[in-house]
């Protein structure tokens, strides 16, 4: 398990920089967004060598505008309320 703790925290610090980073840009004065990884197959790549599909660096980037700033706090209430 320490290895999956490990991993967690890694992912935790990583949200808790973007947080930050968002947040910086707003008081900032400044339009924040944020860039995510295409879903697409043409954006994955398989390895036989490594044995699973990885995720190529093509990636999207979306501005937080007021409708999208909603469905992102929403999601991230489910992730809060899913790890109780």
């Amino acid at each position: 398990m320490p290895r999956a703790k490990a991993s967690a925290e890694r992912v935790v610090a990583k949200i808790v920089n973007s947080g930050r980073d968002i947040h910086g840009k707003i008081v900032g004065g400044k339009t924040p967004s944020m860039k995510f990884p295409l879903r697409p197959l043409s954006n994955v790549r398989v390895t036989p060598k490594k044995g699973y599909p990885e995720m190529v660096e093509k990636n999207k980037e979306q501005t937080l505008t007021v409708s999208t700033v909603r469905t992102f706090a929403q999601t991230l209430r489910m992730v809060a309320l899913s790890k109780r």
